[in-house]
């Protein structure tokens, strides 16, 4: 199957490209204003399994390769990308093809960094892109029924099966409903082409200072109150600090965890997306002998089918 994907969103200067390359080691440009990141950055992460781990020391490979997923970084969103603000209508078509959304959520002051509201606030962060996800998929769904009016009336075959489903998606979608709560499995299947962003599972993340780690502010608080009545999972996290210890050795890192009795955020994140993405992993020996072990990818529907 294709590398299955998920895209990091938020507001400018709230964590991203921290976050990414946390995850992803991949480098790119951690700057303090707003657009640093302009074309997408991709990268890899690797599924954390203490499985193949074992099964790596019984079998004693060559070399043991984990399951990734693919994560891609898009520049902040801001109130009116959905018009095209900040950019914003590039930015949206970018993460229309991914199958998950992370959406960072700052919840740190950070003195210095500047966000785009003027204030921390996440529950308002949240509302913001949500609002634009719902306004862009709007504006995707009126085009296509623009279109399809015009089917419909000379007759064309299944136009008005399609005109009636997309009818009851602009309804919810001006009622705020997002479609991936409100919509059949059957309709999503027939809507997974338009690459609609309120279909797409949704998975927030605090990215919090490092004292919350032990004491969680009132920000946080309110954070885990919101998305716990929005039904979306939470993981909390200092992507800056998390950054940090992806830089150390794994024996360095295991005792710092220990030390503070907490587990590392970047493995609860990949877990996380890995689940809602609906995948397991499957391992398989390749080449000779014990030359490699993998850990292949598959989603729950196509290995049930099996």
């Amino acid at each position: 199957m294709a590398n299955p994907s998920a895209g990091i969103i938020g507001l400018p200067n709230v964590g991203k490209s921290t976050l990414f390359n946390a995850l992803t080691q991949a480098g790119v440009q951690v700057a303090k204003f707003p657009f640093s990141t302009v074309s997408p950055n991709v990268g890899m992460a690797l599924v954390p399994d203490p499985r193949l781990e074992r099964l790596a020391e019984l079998i004693n490979p060559e070399i043991a390769t984990p399951a990734s997923v693919e994560f891609i970084d898009v520049a902040g969103l801001v109130r009116g990308a959905h018009q095209g603000e900040g950019l914003g209508n590039e930015f949206l078509s970018r993460i229309r093809s991914v199958d998950l959304l992370v959406e960072v959520l700052r919840c740190f002051e950070g003195k210095g960094i500047a966000h785009p509201e003027g204030s921390i606030d996440p529950i308002r962060d949240a509302e913001i892109i949500e609002l634009e996800l719902l306004l862009s998929d709007l504006k995707v769904v009126q085009r296509w029924l623009t279109k399809l009016d015009k089917l419909v009336k000379s007759g064309a075959k299944g136009s008005q099966e399609r005109f009636d489903l997309l009818q009851k998606v602009k309804t919810n979608l001006e009622k705020g409903n997002f479609l991936r709560k409100i919509c059949t499995e059957k309709e999503k299947e027939g809507l997974v082409e338009e690459g609609l962003l309120t279909l797409k599972p949704l998975l927030y993340v605090a990215n919090i200072d490092e004292n919350d780690l032990t004491s969680p502010s009132f920000l946080l608080k309110s954070l885990r109150e919101y998305t716990s009545q929005r039904g979306g999972g939470l993981i909390e996290m200092c992507a800056q600090w998390e950054a940090e210890l992806a830089e150390v050795s794994a024996q360095e890192k295991a005792e710092f965890l220990e030390e503070l009795k907490i587990e590392e955020g970047l493995n609860k994140l990949i877990r996380e997306v890995y689940q809602q993405l609906n995948l397991i992993t499957f391992f398989t020996i390749s080449g000779k002998g014990s030359e490699g072990l993998v850990g292949e990818r598959k989603s729950h529907r196509s290995s049930s089918s099996r």
